[in-house]
């Protein structure tokens, strides 16, 4: 099954992107299954499932199924597991491509204070939301100010 989910991730990285929808459709049975709808894998899985479908052209429906995955983790793995964070950050993401920039960059402020606090700053995926924070967002026209501490959020990464 990791060769399955694999593969599916691979077709959406090689431009099929409902083609790794249709993957990852196919083998989310399987994994609920064998290892049950609350087995890191199953939520793994249901998370690439949810970021291909947003690829695919759906970002509203990528954000409810991300949502739903947000909060059978935070149920399952707890607030400060980095798989939850992750599906913050697919959140985030998914909340910008759907036409709520402002939001998405308050949801990756308070997740990069979160993995600032937990992970620390040399952490990967500390690291990837610094980088992440203004790609999605090229064309925002923010007119509110950031929360108090988080506008110099590249000075408190080495």
């Amino acid at each position: 099954m990791i060769t399955r989910n694999d593969l599916a991730w691979w077709l959406g990285l090689a431009g099929d992107p409902s083609g790794a929808v249709d993957a990852f459709r196919t083998l989310l049975p399987d994994l609920v299954r064998v290892l049950g709808p609350d087995h890191p894998r199953t939520l793994t899985t249901r998370n690439n499932l949810a970021w291909w479908q947003g690829a695919a052209g759906d970002p509203n429906g990528a954000l409810a199924a991300l949502h739903g995955v947000y909060l059978d983790r935070l149920r399952v793995l707890g607030p400060d597991h980095p798989h939850t964070m992750i599906t913050r950050g697919s959140l985030a993401y998914w909340t910008a491509m759907a036409g709520d920039p402002d939001a998405a960059i308050t949801a990756c402020e308070a997740l990069l204070a979160d993995r600032l606090r937990v992970l620390g700053s040399d952490h990967p995926h500390t690291r990837a939301n610094r980088c992440a924070l203004p790609k999605p967002y090229p064309t925002t026209r923010r007119t509110t100010r950031p929360p108090s501490g988080t506008e110099d959020h590249d000075s408190r990464l080495p």
